[in-house]
């Protein structure tokens, strides 16, 4: 059974939210207060974090995720929020192996977003290791060495498909194809 750490300060929401990941057969650990969480990180281990970004301390979830990230570069978090400005959006996709919740979210898209990083987590979906380069084609990034590169859509799409056609010959008919629209052709045919 998969254990997550929920970070809520809003005991009405918290309340629902664990009732409903219990049936989904979670196991969850709930804080109100995101300054308890890397205490609480230290002694025992979450196959995933689901926090606010606003938990109303000092820190916001942006704060502690980044310095999770410090210690653990893989734990997936699953941000809820209701903010929606690109500033703040680009921050929390500058933390990796991470996901965004509009507030309010219903139990199927929460449940299939937490299903989804659990996945890539546990390396049985959308992740190629390269030597030192882990290459994943969702969030279009390659992490290696502790730093996080982030390609473009072009770049992600080409590289993802050499890494599905590992040991294979993938010819430039076959790239075109799937890169680049009838009408975009780069050959311009």
């Amino acid at each position: 059974m998969e254990r997550i750490l929920l970070v809520e300060d809003d005991p009405n929401l918290s309340m629902m939210v664990i009732e409903n990941l219990e049936d989904l057969d979670f196991e969850v650990c709930h804080l109100l207060n995101g300054e308890e969480v890397l205490p609480l990180l230290e002694q025992e281990n979450f196959d995933l974090i689901l926090m606010d970004v606003d938990l109303g301390g000092e820190k916001d979830g942006f704060d502690i995720a980044e310095a999770i990230r410090a210690k653990n570069k893989k734990l997936p978090i699953i941000f809820t929020t209701a903010k929606k400005s690109v500033a703040d959006l680009e921050r929390g996709f500058n933390i990796d192996f991470m996901d965004y919740l509009k507030k309010p979210f219903g139990v199927k898209e929460l449940s299939l977003r937490i299903n989804s990083l659990l996945k890539r987590e546990n390396g049985t979906k959308d992740g190629f290791q390269l030597g030192s380069l882990l290459f994943n084609p969702c969030h279009q990034t390659i992490f290696t060495e502790g730093k996080t590169i982030r390609l473009t859509k072009l770049e992600s799409s080409f590289l993802n498909i050499l890494c599905q056609n590992m040991g294979n010959v993938v010819r430039k008919e076959t790239l075109i194809k799937e890169l680049w629209e009838e009408d975009d052709d780069p050959q311009g045919k």
